[in-house]
């Protein structure tokens, strides 16, 4: 992603910025650049704060882009297990901004790379609801953020083979877990075994 993400950046930033705005915003949207290729995110994320509020350069959607991959950064950095991440979230409605202010082709194709990315980080964080704390509902919540995002990128994405892996991990884990407990002799209450077990069932029935 770096290097096909700075080159058009930079040629953006040398000849489309320098023909509209003053100096002042030109060097500071470089800045946040140069910040952010030297993964100095804390100073690119106060300079870009700054240049998407900025009369002149708020509708500029290369740097709406730059902001939606310094946010995935602080998301990587600070919330990557966090179920509800408000960076993350940031991340993506910068993106929606940059699609909506006509981005050029290269300025689309890596709003489009950092989407499927995000998409993918939810599904990753499945695992960490799941295998370690055993918490259905959130699973679920993670799963369908990710098939909602990924198909705005991927309309006619066919989620079969992805739904059919999901599904029976999650049945396969609970089911696992409630033999693991009668194995270690572990007490376990009549509500938790049938929570579990609804939770297995569930998930077998969805395949």
């Amino acid at each position: 992603m770096r290097r096909n993400y700075y080159i058009p950046l930079f040629t953006i930033l040398l000849i489309g910025w320098m023909q509209h705005f003053t100096n002042a915003q030109v060097n500071k949207l470089m800045e946040a650049f140069e910040c952010y290729q030297n993964k100095n995110f804390e100073c690119a994320k106060n300079k870009i704060d700054s240049v998407v509020l900025h009369p002149e350069t708020k509708e500029e959607p290369a740097a709406w882009s730059l902001k939606a991959h310094i946010y995935y950064q602080y998301f990587k950095m600070y919330e990557y297990k966090l179920y509800n991440s408000p960076y993350r979230e940031s991340s993506i409605d910068a993106i929606k901004t940059s699609e909506t202010l006509n981005p050029d082709d290269e300025t689309k194709i890596n709003n489009k790379k950092l989407l499927k990315t995000i998409a993918e980080s939810y599904y990753n964080q499945i695992k960490i609801y799941l295998y370690d704390s055993l918490n259905y509902d959130k699973s679920l919540k993670l799963y369908n953020n990710y098939k909602k995002l990924y198909q705005t990128i991927e309309p006619s994405f066919n989620f079969k083979n992805k739904d059919i892996e999901f599904y029976n991990s999650v049945g396969g884990q609970f089911v696992t877990t409630v033999k693991e407990l009668f194995d270690s002799n572990i007490t376990i209450s009549e509500n938790k075994f049938n929570e579990y077990n609804e939770a297995a069932k569930i998930s077998f029935n969805k395949v």
